[in-house]
């Protein structure tokens, strides 16, 4: 993600459009569903 924007604003074709949101969305609900099974495969094995 970071990697995309980079690249868009140094192509000097950034902008917002409806794939750039989706893909913001997406993007976050992947962290946040990896960060809750992250914390939980870690309090199972202790």
């Amino acid at each position: 993600m970071i990697l995309y924007l980079i690249s868009s604003i140094a192509m000097h074709n950034f902008e917002i459009n409806i794939y750039s949101l989706i893909m913001l969305i997406v993007t976050f609900i992947c962290g946040s569903i990896g960060g809750v099974v992250g914390i939980n495969i870690k309090s199972y094995k202790k």
